[in-house]
């Protein structure tokens, strides 16, 4: 009896060990656990610190490489018709912005990719398309002050807000009749120092336009071959031209020429660069008339019609020709420069 109590007294012995054991076994694992897991979350802290510190350095690289860009090229502006007019996603305008991130800004855009912080800083050249589809040249070139632009009916401007029809009319007499666009359009119009809006009514296929003056006043009376002004007349003209007017077929060349001068002329871009296209055949009067007018400005294409149009074709031409032109050098030198901030910075820093 006594030896089994003995045994029994034993056994418990053996069993708190054991269990003892366990015990401080899982409280030293559960410490190295705890160890691994504050070792991993410290330097979880540090290589977040490293990202975000990396982030706010490549930040002001891209800034500071975006800021020099503006300096030097505010963007493009585009004229024309249909051949360069937005038509769906894939416009020209489109394409050249692809040719940009394509040729110039894609290795430091990736940059932006990896953080919500660098995401807002992507580099970019603006392009503003202004070309109107489904007007000809004359009405193109009124609605942004190119060409004159005047009332080409008598009508009177009632005293009251009420709409009044009107029609229009360049130099010459030569009829404008603007088409009804989503972005394109006159915004307001001072006639005879009245200001107000146009507004476009289809009726079959004729476009009527009305005048609503702003605000009530004197009754106005409007002659034909008053001159009209309009919002549309003002852009931002420190912006590069690239002009095409694509259906160019009906036209005296030399006012179509002029006419294109007069956009290039009206320029303010600080180192009078511009692009103008046209699709004709090489030697005939028109591809003369624009090499005499443009010189290296001037890029011939051979004739196309609207059906057969390749905004992508076009927009890698023109980004070619710019490039031999010089117009990117300074961008590429300040991208090439804002390449190796950053790598000066991740060898010292570790990426």
């Amino acid at each position: 009896m006594q030896e089994s109590r003995n045994f029994n007294i034993i056994g418990i012995i053996a069993l708190v060990l054991i269990i003892a054991g366990f015990g401080a076994f899982y409280v030293w694992d559960k410490n190295e656990q705890d160890k691994d897991i504050q070792a991993f979350q410290e330097q979880d802290k540090i290589n977040n610190q490293r990202t975000h510190e990396r982030s706010k350095a490549v930040s002001q690289y891209l800034q500071d490489t975006q800021k020099s860009i503006d300096d030097n090229i505010k963007g493009f502006v585009i004229f024309g018709d249909d051949y360069v007019a937005a038509r769906n996603n894939m416009s020209f305008q489109s394409f050249l912005s692809m040719e940009f991130d394509k040729n110039l800004f894609y290795d430091l855009n990736q940059e932006t990719s990896s953080s919500a912080l660098l995401e807002q800083y992507k580099l970019k050249i603006p392009i503003v398309n202004h070309a109107v589809v489904n007007e000809d040249y004359n009405t193109i070139m009124s609605r942004f002050g190119f060409l004159p632009l005047y009332s080409a009916i008598d009508f009177t401007i009632p005293a009251k807000t009420e709409t009044v029809p009107m029609e229009f009319k360049t130099e010459n007499n030569e009829p404008v009749v603007f088409a009804v666009q989503q972005e394109e359009k006159l915004g307001k119009l001072i006639i005879n120092n009245v200001p107000g809006y146009v507004y476009f009514r289809q009726d079959d296929d004729k476009l009527i336009y009305n005048f609503l003056r702003s605000r009530e006043g004197k009754e106005v009376r409007v002659k034909a071959g008053t001159s009209v002004k309009a919002e549309s007349f003002e852009y931002d003209t420190s912006l590069i031209p690239i002009i095409f007017f694509g259906n160019n077929t009906d036209y005296d060349v030399k006012k179509f020429v002029s006419c294109q001068k007069k956009i290039m002329d009206n320029s303010k871009d600080i180192n009078k660069r511009c692009i103008v296209i046209t699709d004709t055949e090489k030697g005939s009067k028109l591809d003369k008339e624009m090499l005499n007018s443009f010189g290296d400005y001037y890029i011939r294409l051979d004739p196309i019609s609207s059906n057969e149009i390749d905004a992508q074709q076009i927009a890698d031409t023109v980004y070619k020709h710019m490039d031999s032109l010089g117009y990117l050098d300074t961008v590429k030198e300040e991208i090439e420069a804002a390449k190796e901030k950053i790598k000066a910075y991740d060898e010292k820093n570790g990426k």
